[in-house]
């Protein structure tokens, strides 16, 4: 075979890949603006400390975020909620992410997850005055007992 002809056949099947490949992703980007969030949100604790419950972290991001439920997966700023919880003086870092889940009432169609990874601050010493206390972590930081 001919420089010539193999030259254009490998061309040939070079383009016919690369159109594949960019209509495949543009199909999978246009599915995955269609997938929305169902308002579940996973948490993990990375350390034992207790000073914040999953219900505690629930309630900041539904109250300071507003309603996920519905939200398309590609708009939650997953920014937003880790500065309203690292916000929180008992948290030291958050690390939020969105992964999807199938949903076994709608014939295995995907829905959006929130996931949320916390790192709580890890008290030192603890300062009490009648009702009222705080902690102190390593750095210094004084946060309250209740942890909000």
């Amino acid at each position: 075979m001919k420089p010539l002809v193999r030259n254009t056949i490998y061309i040939a099947v070079l383009a016919a890949i690369t159109v594949l490949v960019f209509f495949c992703y543009r199909l999978n980007e246009e599915k995955r603006h269609l997938i929305t969030s169902n308002g579940n949100i996973n948490i993990e604790f990375m350390d034992e400390h207790k000073f914040l419950t999953e219900e505690d972290i629930k309630n900041f991001i539904q109250e300071e975020y507003g309603v996920l439920t519905g939200q398309r997966v590609d708009s939650v700023n997953l920014k937003k909620v880790e500065t309203i919880l690292d916000g929180k003086s008992a948290i030291l870092k958050s690390e939020a992410y969105m992964t999807l889940e199938s949903n076994k009432l709608k014939d295995g169609a995907k829905e959006g997850v929130l996931n949320v990874k916390i790192q709580q601050r890890k008290p030192l010493i603890r300062f009490q005055k009648e009702s009222t206390g705080v902690y102190a972590d390593e750095t210094g930081y004084i946060f309250p007992i209740q942890g909000s």
